[in-house]
């Protein structure tokens, strides 16, 4: 509120030193200031609501390998940081080979899903001639 109060009286004060023209020239302007800083303060929160669950995440992963060290041991603990390592690793390249393959397919008129439709309808025609 105080703030509209003091644009009103900058406006008011441009009018009357420099006229209509000036005047709209301002209130234009603090405008595209106002939608500027709206749309930083607003991918300035998407980012810390990011980051505080991405600390959520770390922290639940933490709690979880002390409650597995606890229950399972050293070894146990070794084990499950390798299954969840590997299960990452895996994910990260079918994401890596997902986007390749949209990649090379960009310029058709195909997309992964179709592909995998017409190559599952494909091998069930191959299975059921053998």
């Amino acid at each position: 509120m105080h703030c509209i109060a003091l644009r009103q009286l900058k406006s008011a004060m441009v009018r009357l030193v420099k006229g209509e023209l000036s005047m709209r020239m301002d209130l234009w302007y603090s405008a595209m200031l106002d939608t500027q800083q709206e749309v930083a303060r607003h991918l300035n929160l998407s980012f810390k609501v990011r980051l505080r669950q991405k600390d959520a995440l770390g922290a639940l992963k933490q709690i979880s390998a002390i409650l597995i060290g606890i229950s399972r041991g050293k070894k146990g603990l070794a084990i499950h940081h390798l299954k969840t390592n590997l299960y990452a690793a895996h994910q990260a390249a079918a994401g890596r080979m997902k986007e390749q393959l949209e990649a090379n397919l960009k310029g058709y008129k195909v997309t992964v899903h179709s592909l995998i439709l017409t190559l599952k309808y494909l091998r069930l025609i191959t299975q059921s001639n053998l």
